[in-house]
């Protein structure tokens, strides 16, 4: 077995040169033992999702009014109490310059458990300065919707999430 020091190319300023690495990092177990780490690090305190963690199911979608992209709406997914089976959780996410969201339940854009939902939106004025952002007691700016899809229990809007990635958009008049 060769164990002389490899040598890995590295770019420094945009000038390529060979540098070498220890020995001990030429031997062939390297990758494998470093997997196994990896493994353990994540076993051992990684993500930790709350026990009983429903399976998500990505749901990705594109939020627009009058055709128009609605950059900053914040999109949520109420369980449809009429509905059996469906979780308790609320998946939200917030649209982005485009309109396009990713449901967030337990982890960045992970998706939403399998269901029936309510879904609201609240799609707020721009504000202009930064004092009323970086206060927590100010009010919330006034929905441009008028609050006609920002309550779970009177809004029109809903959603079925099934087992598989979904793609749920909204066009509003």
């Amino acid at each position: 077995m060769n164990l002389k020091s490899p040598r890995r190319k590295r770019v420094f300023g945009g000038v390529v040169r060979m540098i070498s690495l220890p020995a001990s990092w030429a031997y062939p177990g390297r990758p494998l033992a470093v997997a196994a780490v990896l493994a353990m690090m994540l076993g051992c305190g990684g993500i930790n999702l709350p026990e009983g963690a429903k399976k998500v199911f990505v749901v990705r979608g594109e939020l627009k009014y009058q055709g128009k992209p609605m950059d900053g709406a914040v999109v949520t997914f109420y369980a449809d109490p009429g509905a059996t089976g469906t979780s308790s959780l609320s998946p939200t996410a917030t649209a982005d310059e485009n309109g396009k969201y990713a449901l967030t339940t337990y982890l960045k854009d992970d998706g939403a458990p399998e269901g029936h939902y309510r879904v609201t939106i609240y799609w707020p004025m721009k504000t202009t300065g930064n004092a009323a952002r970086n206060d927590i007691n100010a009010p919330l700016p006034p929905d441009r919707l008028q609050s006609v899809y920002a309550r779970s229990q009177t809004t029109p809007l809903k959603a079925k999430v099934e087992a598989k990635e979904n793609t749920i958009g909204f066009q509003l008049p």
